[in-house]
């Protein structure tokens, strides 16, 4: 009867952790949403770069329940070169950071990148990911970086930085 009681027991309480973490799972929802950031340099005169951007999670589920999200999971974040006018042959040498987190970039020919269309991708970088995904989750928004300098002037392009993303919000 004592083995009974404690197998009872037992199941009961597997039975009820079980069915908690179901519960919690209702009370979760996953908004898929993509960021963009358009960083645009203009350099004429000098050749030193510095801009930065605030990118955030406009959903309204998200921005509604700020204080509820439970994970940020970067999908996928890739970084290309687009617009580029101005002198041919610039080389850009620079970072472009997600908080401390930085990509460096040694001389990069942004006429061949924007003419070839070139997709950096960058959601092997690790310590990029970790950055964005942290500064998301702790308010929905995040600063994208790009310092540097080019090789000649006067140029003009964008960095485009878009960042696919998984939210998940504990909406209770």
């Amino acid at each position: 009867m004592k083995l009974f009681k404690n197998a009872l027991l037992t199941c009961f309480l597997i039975g009820s952790m079980t069915s908690c973490e179901k519960l919690d799972e209702l009370t979760e929802i996953n908004v898929d949403d993509t960021i963009t950031a358009n960083i645009t340099a203009d350099i004429s005169g000098d050749t030193t770069i510095s801009e930065s951007m605030v990118v955030s999670i406009d959903d309204s589920d998200v921005q509604d329940n700020l204080d509820k999200i439970q994970n940020v999971k970067i999908n996928s974040l890739t970084m290309e070169i687009t617009n580029v006018t101005g002198t041919e042959g610039v080389l850009l040498s620079g970072t472009l950071s997600f908080g401390a987190a930085t990509y460096t970039m040694t001389d990069l020919d942004l006429s061949a990148a924007d003419s070839d269309n070139t997709k950096y991708d960058l959601t092997a970088q690790a310590n990029l990911v970790q950055a964005l995904s942290t500064s998301l989750k702790s308010g929905a928004s995040a600063t994208i970086s790009l310092e540097g300098t080019v090789t000649d002037e006067p140029v003009k392009f964008t960095v485009q930085v878009v960042a696919d993303v998984t939210v998940v919000v504990d909406v209770l």
